[in-house]
């Protein structure tokens, strides 16, 4: 299945339009980072683009950051399991002292025995 080639402008805000339906939203981010990495440093700044470019900047931006909270969010993921991997082994750790020293009180009572 082909899809057509259109050089609409993508609205963000529009939920009908056939590009954003069509636009595969990784490639669209990666367009985007290429396009706004110095932020509109080297097109004047803010003041010099139009509404249609600043609301594409905006929705790259808050694409931006919506990979930046999930990128935490799996490194908190990440840190819990390392967490619970830890206190199971700390918890495992402790029933084997817990086991040692029982079996060393059992030791100590047959050798103290007369006999």
């Amino acid at each position: 299945m082909s899809r057509k080639r259109t050089t609409k402008a993508i609205n963000p805000f529009d939920s009908d339009s056939d590009i954003v339906k069509e636009a595969s939203y990784g490639k669209l981010f990666a367009d985007n980072k290429a396009r706004y990495k110095n932020d509109f440093l080297d097109f004047g700044w803010i003041q010099n683009q139009s509404t249609q470019e600043l609301e594409s900047y905006s929705v790259y931006k808050a694409e931006e950051m919506k990979q930046n909270i999930n990128d935490c969010l799996r490194i908190a993921e990440d840190m819990r399991e390392g967490a619970l991997k830890t206190l199971v082994q700390l918890h495992q750790q402790g029933q084997q002292i817990e086991w040692t020293h029982l079996t060393d009180v059992y030791i100590d009572q047959d050798l103290s025995q007369p006999g």
